[in-house]
């Protein structure tokens, strides 16, 4: 819902000093800020006839705060909405590498292994498909793995990397 906006005409003058006096002071979000509560103060003031009124004083100052929170809350909506973006942009980009992560993972999973390891073990271990690592293991064939024998019990390839671990 749109606010009704309010147009006031001032001095050039004028409007530069509120305008710094807004800048400089870390009580206002600007100068519209130091506006509305000016008038805020002003209008309490005149209600309660006595300008250093307690209950005047705690509500204004309660609705300074509120409006504080809300301007902060905007502010960080608007930060967790940037942050949200640029992470789904972060995922486009990195989405096409899996392949180049599944490999990296292999590797370090086989440098941690003092036998070599199959393929059906690696996957056990990096909650992956065997299918998916074994065509990472043979993709790396003579570059960074080797297929050293068979287990016995298996009769799957164990793998190592060249270097050993």
């Amino acid at each position: 819902m749109a606010r009704p906006q309010i147009n006031i005409r001032v001095d050039q003058e004028r409007k530069d000093r509120w305008k710094e006096a807004a800048t400089e002071s870390a009580e206002y979000d600007g100068l519209t800020h130091l506006i509305r509560l000016a008038v805020e103060k002003e209008l309490t003031e005149d209600e309660s006839g006595d300008s250093g009124a307690p209950q005047a004083s705690a509500e204004a100052a309660s609705s300074d705060m509120m409006r504080e929170v809300k301007g902060n809350t905007e502010r960080i909506e608007d930060g967790v909405t940037d942050v949200k973006a640029r992470l789904r942009q972060l995922e486009e980009r990195v989405g096409g590498q899996a392949e180049f992560s599944l490999r990296a993972a292999v590797r370090e999973t086989l440098r941690a292994a003092e036998d070599g390891l199959t393929a059906r073990e690696i996957a056990a271990r990096l909650n992956a498909k065997a299918v998916d690592v074994q065509e990472a293991l043979e993709a790396m064939e003579g570059d960074t793995t080797y297929p050293a024998e068979d287990d016995p019990e298996s009769r799957d390839t164990r793998w190592n990397l060249f270097g050993g671990v």
